[in-house]
């Protein structure tokens, strides 16, 4: 894998609603996180990255 100096790479844990972890990925590309999130099944999870930014979200 080939990173440009501005690339930034991602750490990211996923939760269903029930608090049972589903995804714990670390190193991620942006490309790679935004993948792994849209493949997700429909329900509500909650998203947590390295800096500990923690993001609700709802899949349709």
């Amino acid at each position: 894998m080939s990173l440009s100096k501005n690339s930034t790479i991602y750490n990211m844990d996923v939760y269903d609603f029930s608090g049972n972890k589903v995804i714990d990925d670390h190193n991620l590309t942006e490309d790679e996180k935004d993948k792994i999130i849209s493949e997700l099944p429909k329900g509500y999870y909650i998203i947590k990255t390295q800096e500990e930014k923690t993001v609700k979200i709802r899949k349709n």
